[in-house]
């Protein structure tokens, strides 16, 4: 059997589409609002500039659909982080609140679950959970460094057709 082209580097360009839409859509809409936004393509490995988007796996399943499809339904988080917990907590839920609705409005046109949505990278794509969450990386000192977030996760089937 043969896979088809459709299915070539069908995942580097899911996340390619979303970088692109944050940076084209989201991060003008913070900006608008009075904000600033940095935009990492995955989850950083040092402490990031703070406000930020990231996204990256987190789950993932094949389903054999019939003989000639296969699909593979990606879990795919979109992670919004707002300055460390330890300080103004009240101030930067507010904040972190506050972004993950412009994320949600600025990008609900593209979450249709139409195919064409994401550059034609899915099959289907629907955000499934929003919720907060704390990240912690290590200081070049040492120090751990906090950030508050909300993550939503996205379920992305991505098709592959055999000849």
């Amino acid at each position: 059997m043969a896979v088809t082209e459709f299915a070539t580097g069908q995942l580097a360009l899911l996340f390619q589409a979303l970088v692109d839409i944050e940076n084209e859509v989201f991060k003008p809409a913070v900006e608008a609002d009075g904000s600033t936004l940095r935009v990492y393509d995955l989850t950083p490995e040092t402490p990031p500039e703070l406000p930020a988007i990231w996204n990256d796996v987190e789950d993932g399943s094949y389903e054999n659909v019939d003989t000639a499809r296969a699909d593979d339904i990606i879990i795919v988080s979109a992670m919004i982080a707002v300055h460390p917990v330890a300080t103004e907590n009240e101030a930067a839920m507010r904040k972190l609140l506050r972004l993950t609705d412009l994320f949600r409005f600025s990008t609900a046109p593209y979450m249709r679950g139409r195919t064409g949505d994401l550059k034609g990278t899915v099959r289907r794509i629907k955000r499934i959970t929003t919720r907060t969450a704390e990240m912690e990386w290590e200081k070049p000192t040492g120090e751990p460094f906090q950030a508050r977030c909300m993550e939503m996760l996205f379920r992305a089937e991505l098709t592959t057709l055999f000849e």
